[in-house]
C-alpha cells in the first residue's frame, strides 16, 4: 500500500507516518497514482480514490452530491472554480474542496 502511495507522510488523518524500508529505498524517486484532484488538469478522467478532511459538512456535501471513493468522475474547468461531472451531474467545487479529493485515473 505505501508504494500504490507513493510512500506518503501523512496519513488521511493527518497523523505522521514512519519511513519503512521500502520508502528508505524509494527515496523521492516514487510518484503517487493518488493525487489531489486541484493538480489536475480541465479533461482528466478518474475515479475518487479518497477525501482526506477534518471538516465533516464537506464530507456530508460530498457524499450528498455523489462524490465518494469509488466514483467515477470528469474534471471540465479548473478557473474559477473546479468543475466536475459526477455521473449525469455536473457540480462547481472551491478549490478548498477540490484540494480535499484525491483522485486516480
Amino acid at each position: 500500500i505505501c508504494a500504490l502511495l507513493g510512500h506518503p507522510r501523512q496519513c488521511p488523518h493527518g497523523s505522521f507516518i514512519p519511513p519503512g524500508p521500502c520508502c528508505e529505498k524509494a527515496g523521492e524517486n516514487i510518484e503517487s497514482i493518488v493525487s489531489p484532484l486541484d493538480k489536475k488538469q480541465s479533461g482528466f478522467r478518474g475515479k475518487v480514490a479518497y477525501i482526506l478532511t477534518h471538516d465533516h459538512p464537506h464530507i456530508k456535501k460530498l457524499m450528498s452530491l455523489g462524490i465518494v471513493p469509488g466514483s467515477e468522475l470528469k474534471l471540465v474547468q479548473t478557473f474559477p472554480s473546479f468543475v466536475v461531472t459526477v455521473g449525469e451531474t455536473q457540480i462547481a467545487l472551491e478549490t478548498d474542496i477540490a484540494k480535499e479529493i484525491y483522485v486516480r485515473g
